[in-house]
């Protein structure tokens, strides 16, 4: 049995986290994928969604990744999570490309009557970006990457009289802050988009989907790619037995784990 983790109300890092979805073998199964945050929004599977199917890859430091089929069968996630843009928010999430099927994928994007935001991954140059409404790119591509390989993809958007928006890839922002006009949602689609549902879907593992209802700092957002891939030590806690878990022990030697009980979050 897979002991599961729980969040640590005391790290700094959870501070204003709004919904969290990581592939961890104990929180993911059948058709919905639970937020961690405790505040229940979880994902559900759309359509034949048991396509996406959990697996052992990860990123360094992770329990394993959703795996996104990319083959226009409705297969994402789908979650009923406030989104106030006009307050401030932050929206990260471990990305790695398989392959483009199309033009260029959704690795999440947000669903509301107008002025929607949505991170891709375009075939065209290997890079990501985001659109705003009508498909308009509001951010230019912003970064390049390798198929097959992670990435840690971040967004702050500033909120209302001044919205911006500033991408960050692996803890490093990856441009200077452009302006955007975006409305609240009520929806984010992971692994593709809520409004067109079998349309530009993702192809490839996602892990670690987070969602703040502020705006994190670059020292936050460089942290908090810097926890991940340390294993999550103080982000989470142990709710079991973690000694007989070699991967704790990759990450922590055993007097660490003896004398610091807040520090026993990595393991399966």
């Amino acid at each position: 049995m897979v002991a599961a983790p729980k969040i640590n109300p005391a790290s700094p890092l959870n501070d204003g986290l709004l919904a969290w979805y990581l592939a961890h073998p104990a929180y993911f199964g059948g058709a919905v994928w639970p937020d961690l945050s405790g505040n229940g929004h979880d994902g559900v599977l759309d359509a034949d969604g048991l396509a996406d199917q959990w697996t052992a890859t990860s990123h360094v430091g992770g329990f394993g990744s959703l795996d996104f089929a990319g083959d226009g069968a409705n297969n994402i996630v789908l979650a009923a999570v406030p989104l106030t843009f006009s307050a401030g928010l932050t929206i990260s999430a471990w990305v790695n490309v398989r392959s483009n099927s199309h033009d260029s994928t959704r690795v999440w994007a947000t669903a509301s009557s107008s002025r929607v935001l949505e991170l891709f991954a375009s075939s065209t140059n290997q890079r990501f970006g985001f659109t705003g409404p009508g498909g308009v790119e509001v951010v230019p591509t912003f970064a390049g990457f390798n198929y097959g390989a992670w990435y840690h993809v971040t967004v702050t958007v500033t909120g209302l009289p001044s919205m911006e928006a500033i991408p960050y890839v692996n803890g490093v922002a990856a441009r200077s802050p452009i302006g955007v006009s975006l409305s609240d949602a009520s929806v984010i689609g992971i692994g593709g988009t809520p409004l067109s549902r079998s349309r530009n879907e993702f192809d490839g593992p996602l892990d670690d989907v987070r969602i703040h209802n502020r705006v994190l700092s670059p020292t936050e957002i460089a942290a908090y790619y810097a926890e991940s891939l340390g294993g999550y030590k103080t982000v989470l806690l142990s709710d079991g037995p973690v000694l007989s878990s070699p991967h704790a022990i990759n990450h922590l030697d055993r007097s660490q784990l003896l004398s610091s009980p807040h520090l026993l979050g990595r393991f399966p």
